[in-house]
């Protein structure tokens, strides 16, 4: 008899918490200025680098799908998110925005712009030229 059996744990049980744990959104850790939070994956839509008028420092930002933002501490760096986010969902599409793949709808070739899906169209972004060659070889993986 397996200790599975022994704590009156079934192989149904074992499959449950599996298919549970599937279930489950990936969650990603961001350091705030009061605090450490953990958000679900799907519910971020970007990341931006934008000027702090306050301490005239540069700070990156989280934009969520509901189109709130919150501010992280000035020691994220671009490398630094890039590193605790998964790289097939997230894209760098120039060097001060990190953007949801899921919420990318078209790149286009002339104007460099990134299309997103409504009701995120109205979002301009500028993907760069080097950043535009490793988006391709991604996507088209």
């Amino acid at each position: 008899m397996s200790d599975i059996e022994k704590q009156g744990i079934t192989e149904a049980d074992l499959l449950k918490v599996i298919i549970d744990l599937n279930r489950t959104p990936d969650m990603i850790t961001l350091n705030k200025y009061s605090d450490i939070r953990f958000y679900p994956k799907n519910r971020i839509l970007l990341f931006r680098r934008m000027n702090d008028p306050l301490s005239n420092h540069s700070c990156w930002e989280v934009m969520f799908t509901d189109s709130t933002t919150k501010k992280l501490t000035s020691r994220v760096t671009a490398e630094k998110l890039i590193g605790r986010l998964s790289m097939g969902s997230f894209i760098k599409i120039n060097q001060s925005c990190i953007m949801n793949r899921a919420f990318l709808l078209g790149i286009g070739y002339k104007t460099h712009s990134c299309e997103l899906v409504p009701p995120y169209d109205k979002i301009i972004l500028t993907k760069s030229r080097i950043q535009f060659l490793r988006i391709k070889a991604m996507l088209l993986e």
